[in-house]
Protein backbone atom coordinates (compact mmCIF):
# COMPACT_ATOMS: atom_id res chain seq x y z
CA UNK A 1 0.00 0.00 0.00
CA UNK A 2 1.76 3.35 -1.00
CA UNK A 3 -1.02 5.26 1.32
CA UNK A 4 -0.71 4.63 5.08
CA UNK A 5 -2.77 6.69 7.42
CA UNK A 6 -3.37 6.83 11.14
CA UNK A 7 -6.11 9.06 12.95
CA UNK A 8 -6.19 10.54 16.41
CA UNK A 9 -9.57 10.86 17.22
CA UNK A 10 -8.74 13.13 20.64
CA UNK A 11 -7.55 15.56 17.91
CA UNK A 12 -9.73 14.90 14.98
CA UNK A 13 -6.80 14.95 13.08
CA UNK A 14 -6.33 11.82 10.20
CA UNK A 15 -2.30 11.85 8.75
CA UNK A 16 -1.80 10.11 5.43
CA UNK A 17 1.53 9.50 4.23
CA UNK A 18 2.34 8.52 0.27
CA UNK A 19 5.31 6.54 -0.77
CA UNK A 20 7.06 5.32 -4.29
CA UNK A 21 4.27 5.66 -6.40
CA UNK A 22 0.50 7.10 -6.05
CA UNK A 23 -1.94 5.62 -8.10
CA UNK A 24 -6.01 6.67 -8.16
CA UNK A 25 -6.63 3.10 -7.18
CA UNK A 26 -4.66 4.24 -3.76
CA UNK A 27 -6.45 7.61 -3.42
CA UNK A 28 -9.90 5.62 -3.78
CA UNK A 29 -9.34 3.06 -1.44
CA UNK A 30 -7.73 5.41 0.74
CA UNK A 31 -11.09 7.14 1.21
CA UNK A 32 -12.82 4.22 1.10
CA UNK A 33 -11.32 3.32 4.36
CA UNK A 34 -11.20 6.63 6.13
CA UNK A 35 -15.05 6.69 5.15
CA UNK A 36 -15.59 2.93 6.55
CA UNK A 37 -13.53 4.91 10.12
CA UNK A 38 -15.84 7.72 9.99
CA UNK A 39 -12.90 10.10 10.34
CA UNK A 40 -14.18 11.84 6.71
CA UNK A 41 -15.01 15.25 8.45
CA UNK A 42 -11.79 15.06 10.60
CA UNK A 43 -8.99 17.31 9.26
CA UNK A 44 -6.49 15.87 7.18
CA UNK A 45 -2.82 16.06 6.28
CA UNK A 46 -1.74 14.10 3.27
CA UNK A 47 2.28 13.93 3.39
CA UNK A 48 3.38 13.22 0.32
CA UNK A 49 6.84 13.99 0.53
CA UNK A 50 7.81 10.57 0.22
CA UNK A 51 6.27 9.87 -3.58
CA UNK A 52 8.69 9.58 -6.38
CA UNK A 53 5.74 9.49 -9.02
CA UNK A 54 2.69 10.67 -8.99
CA UNK A 55 -0.03 9.31 -11.27
CA UNK A 56 -1.18 10.93 -14.81
CA UNK A 57 -3.09 14.21 -14.76
CA UNK A 58 -5.81 12.43 -16.36
CA UNK A 59 -5.59 9.77 -13.07
CA UNK A 60 -6.25 12.67 -11.10
CA UNK A 61 -8.67 14.88 -12.34
CA UNK A 62 -10.86 11.57 -12.20
CA UNK A 63 -10.23 11.10 -8.56
CA UNK A 64 -11.15 14.74 -7.94
CA UNK A 65 -13.85 14.35 -9.35
CA UNK A 66 -14.91 10.90 -7.82
CA UNK A 67 -13.71 12.28 -4.22
CA UNK A 68 -16.61 15.07 -5.06
CA UNK A 69 -19.20 12.64 -5.87
CA UNK A 70 -18.37 10.68 -3.06
CA UNK A 71 -18.62 14.15 -0.50
CA UNK A 72 -21.95 14.87 -1.74
CA UNK A 73 -23.88 16.05 1.63
CA UNK A 74 -21.53 14.90 4.00
CA UNK A 75 -19.17 16.90 6.76
CA UNK A 76 -15.33 17.66 5.53
CA UNK A 77 -12.46 18.21 7.38
CA UNK A 78 -10.10 20.81 6.37
CA UNK A 79 -7.17 19.14 4.19
CA UNK A 80 -3.86 20.31 4.05
CA UNK A 81 -1.01 18.78 1.50
CA UNK A 82 2.63 18.83 1.91
CA UNK A 83 4.59 18.05 -1.29
CA UNK A 84 8.48 19.03 -2.05
CA UNK A 85 8.59 20.05 -5.43
CA UNK A 86 6.88 22.49 -7.54
CA UNK A 87 5.74 20.24 -10.06
CA UNK A 88 3.76 18.23 -6.91
CA UNK A 89 2.25 21.33 -5.83
CA UNK A 90 0.87 21.65 -9.42
CA UNK A 91 -0.54 18.57 -9.40
CA UNK A 92 -2.00 19.06 -5.73
CA UNK A 93 -3.69 21.87 -7.09
CA UNK A 94 -4.80 20.24 -9.62
CA UNK A 95 -6.43 17.97 -7.87
CA UNK A 96 -7.85 21.07 -5.71
CA UNK A 97 -9.77 22.38 -8.10
CA UNK A 98 -10.98 18.59 -9.66
CA UNK A 99 -12.28 18.35 -6.41
CA UNK A 100 -14.14 21.30 -5.59
CA UNK A 101 -15.66 20.82 -2.17
CA UNK A 102 -17.14 22.99 0.64
CA UNK A 103 -14.01 22.63 2.47
CA UNK A 104 -10.50 24.48 3.18
CA UNK A 105 -8.22 22.85 1.18
CA UNK A 106 -4.06 23.92 1.38
CA UNK A 107 -0.92 22.99 -0.50
CA UNK A 108 2.19 23.05 1.48
CA UNK A 109 5.97 22.62 1.55
CA UNK A 110 6.76 22.47 4.86
CA UNK A 111 4.72 19.86 7.16
CA UNK A 112 4.74 21.72 10.16
CA UNK A 113 3.33 24.81 8.62
CA UNK A 114 0.21 22.88 6.80
CA UNK A 115 -0.20 21.26 11.11
CA UNK A 116 -0.24 24.83 12.25
CA UNK A 117 -2.55 26.14 9.07
CA UNK A 118 -4.58 23.18 10.01
CA UNK A 119 -4.52 24.32 13.57
CA UNK A 120 -5.68 27.71 12.69
CA UNK A 121 -8.47 27.13 10.44
CA UNK A 122 -10.05 24.03 11.79
CA UNK A 123 -9.07 23.40 15.72
CA UNK A 124 -9.85 19.99 17.26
Amino acid sequence: MSITWTASHPARLVVAVGKEEITAADVLFCIDEMSKAGVVPYRKIFDLTGVARMMSQADLRSVGVRVTARAEGKQLGAVAIVVTSAAFGELAKLFETSAAADRPLRIFRDLYAARAWLDAVAPP
